[in-house]
């Protein structure tokens, strides 16, 4: 199909070129006093495109930028490091301590302050000795400071310091106590204090016995010695009867009496030293 075409348009392209020739030829002859006529001449024909087998030529791909070459790499830098000590690592903080118990407060009980105690039983020379403890009840409550208080009825633990009884009516009893603690609620306090007494009761220590021994050998030694003074009867008589009252006599001068502390009776004590409680007790 491509050859035709390509046949058709040069056989066109030669039939034109041959009118063209043979109008020149008429041209050279001498001119002839024709009338003027109008020639028409066959249009000519539209060049038609040469037809080419061969593949058209693609164009050439625009060269595109080169790409920009890469810049050179910056010379390695030469940093010198100092060697770093380690340091420790930190102890770990420590853990909240856990929170403590409430601060106790505390009331004070001034020295010099005085109460009164009686005690449960009866304290007396020949049943107490020397380092026997005893208890009391306090009688009164006794405020301190803070709003302590050692309430009535508290139990105040006492001990003996002296007890000896009398040998004669001229020597005297000796009983003397002091205070060791007061107990409030569940606590025990150590109480420094001064203990002063009612006076003692005398309780005769000798039996009747004894008495009667002690009166009858006055009177005998009293009969004996009317007798051998007034040499009669008579005499002998009066002399029993001054020997049996100087034997009295000498029965009660020498009578033991033990001195006692009925219960219940009150003693006084007087704080040597302040007492510290706890407050709320």
């Amino acid at each position: 199909m491509l050859a035709n075409n390509r046949f058709r348009s040069t056989a066109l392209s030669a039939l034109a070129l041959f009118a063209m020739v043979a109008c020149g030829r008429k041209d050279a002859q001498p001119a002839i006093q024709e009338p003027a006529r109008e020639i028409q001449l066959a249009p000519t024909p539209v060049a038609q495109p040469q037809l080419n087998d061969a593949p058209e030529k693609t164009a050439a791909p625009k060269k595109t930028a080169a790409a920009p070459k890469p810049a050179p790499a910056p010379a390695p830098l030469h940093v010198q490091v100092s060697p770093v000590t380690p340091q420790p690592a930190a102890a770990p903080a420590a853990a909240p301590a856990p929170a403590g118990p409430a601060p106790v407060l505390y009331g004070i009980v001034n020295s010099g302050t005085a109460f009164a105690v009686s005690p449960f039983v009866k304290i007396c020379t020949n049943t107490h000795r020397v380092g026997d403890r005893f208890t009391a009840t306090l009688s009164q409550p006794v405020n301190g400071s803070a709003g302590v208080s050692i309430p009535a009825g508290s139990v105040v633990t006492m001990r003996v310091i002296e007890s000896a009884r009398s040998q004669n009516t001229k020597d005297s009893i000796r009983l003397a106590f002091d205070v060791l603690s007061v107990r409030v609620g569940n606590e025990s306090y150590t109480v420094d204090g001064k203990v002063q007494t009612a006076p003692f009761e005398k309780v005769r220590a000798q039996s009747t016995a004894t008495q009667a021994e002690k009166v009858g050998a006055g009177a005998a030694i009293g009969a004996i010695i009317g007798q051998v003074l007034g040499k009669n009867t008579k005499s002998t008589v009066i002399g029993g009867a001054v020997g049996a009252a100087a034997g009295a006599a000498t029965a009660m001068a020498t009578a033991d009496y033990d001195g006692c502390i009925p219960a219940s009776s009150p003693m006084t004590v007087t704080l040597n030293q302040p007492i510290r409680i706890k407050a709320g007790t």
